[in-house]
């Protein structure tokens, strides 16, 4: 998994200029994403999350472009 902290918890996850959900960290430590409800059901589909039926999603490495102090920056690949 990618070096996440706390202080990443609520920044905005994007993929494609789009904001999809949010960072929370779990009691893990893992990093998840809360997916927006605006978040395009195209992009959902293209990160295969299904649907924003309260589910957090675990953020993986090999998703992440970019952590910067504002956003986490998913691949434009995926």
């Amino acid at each position: 998994m990618a070096d996440f902290t706390t202080q990443d918890e609520g920044k905005p996850v994007t993929l494609d200029g789009e904001t999809v959900g949010t960072v929370v960290i779990g009691d893990d430590d893992t990093a998840y994403v809360d997916p927006s409800a605006d978040a395009p059901d195209r992009v959902l589909a293209k990160l295969d999350w299904g649907d924003r039926d309260d589910r957090l999603y675990p953020l993986d490495e090999t998703e992440i472009d970019a952590i910067t102090d504002d956003e986490v920056l998913l691949r434009t690949d995926l």
